[in-house]
């Protein structure tokens, strides 16, 4: 499938759970994180996006090779993915520096599929010098978006290791994967729940 089209057809599936929430008070809100910018009250508010890696010229071939996105993705390409990683980080970076303007009062929650960052406590010791590691994880460290003190967490998938700590900004990272059905990851906790706010 195309990524165009498995984004449109969660776009669909979007719009039918809309229509189902509003004839029915048991079905909560379904919102689909392409950058998107979700206000869950005034004082809260989810950014999010794939936030596609940033693949590395030393990486390319053993990525393309290996991952899965370049097997399953119809005509995805390396450069398709730089391009959408470029994508993405430019518009987390917009939003969280017009928030932080102009709705100070407002905290940001950050949730991405890839990793913002190359902290080691975010990756498994044993793909520490995996020669793939770029498909999974991208160093925003100087970004806006990871920098900013109005983001008070960051949530994120897509590395097959779960991990929980607050950074020296003060932000929440955290990865609680539940891994595929076949493999599950023990390390998933159904009841770790970040709650925003108070």
């Amino acid at each position: 499938m195309s990524l165009q089209t498995a984004k449109k057809t969660m776009r669909a599936f979007e719009a039918k759970m809309e229509r189902t929430r509003v004839s029915s008070s048991r079905v909560g809100r379904f919102v689909f994180l392409d950058q998107t910018r979700y206000d869950i009250s005034d004082t809260h508010t989810v950014l999010g996006c794939t936030l596609f890696s940033h693949i590395t010229p030393e990486q390319e071939f053993s990525v393309e090779s290996r991952a899965v996105d370049f097997k399953d993705i119809l005509h995805w390409t390396v450069e398709d993915h730089n391009l959408a990683h470029e994508s993405d980080v430019k518009w987390l970076n917009a939003e969280v520096s017009k928030i932080a303007k102009e709705e100070p009062q407002r905290q940001i929650f950050i949730f991405t599929h890839h990793c913002p960052s190359m902290d080691s406590r975010c990756m498994s010791h044993r793909h520490k010098h995996s020669d793939v590691t770029s498909a999974f994880m991208t160093d925003l460290s100087s970004e806006e978006c990871w920098t900013s003190t109005a983001v008070k967490a960051w949530a994120f998938g897509h590395t097959h290791h779960n991990c929980q700590f607050t950074d020296e900004k003060g932000k929440v990272v955290l990865a609680n994967q539940k891994g595929y059905q076949m493999f599950p990851r023990k390390s998933f906790d159904a009841g770790n729940v970040f709650q925003l706010g108070n």
